[in-house]
């Protein structure tokens, strides 16, 4: 159940996110080292600020990725792709009843 309360949230906060794109030329260089260092393979598709902080969306061979950052490089939040047929049964079902009639549009899986 934790598994898929976690699926939901990151499901609302890709959602709901209020993020800003931003310019690669302003994200501090902090924030890109830790991102280099954790993710060497990491293909920077964009930046965004969110409440304060850096969010990075990539990818790493095929697998989309996204991890929010603090100013000072700390990573707060990673959630990495998951294709929606590997979500799990219960989450479906609370989609469907909670939220009839919309569609999935991104599937992630939170890890903090």
């Amino acid at each position: 159940m934790r598994k898929v309360i976690f699926v939901l949230l990151a499901l609302v906060n890709v959602l709901l996110a209020n993020a800003q794109k931003v310019s690669d030329k302003v994200v501090p260089v902090a924030v890109k080292s830790s991102l280099q260092e954790k993710y060497p393979n990491a293909k920077v598709l964009k930046w965004e600020r969110e409440n304060g902080n850096y969010e990075a969306g990539f990818e790493v061979a095929t697998t989309g990725y996204s991890v929010l950052m603090d100013a000072s490089g700390k990573i707060l939040e990673t959630e990495t792709e998951i294709k929606k047929d590997e979500l799990p049964a219960n989450a479906k079902a609370h989609v469907a009843k909670y939220y009839a009639g919309q569609k999935i549009k991104a599937t992630a899986k939170n890890h903090r």
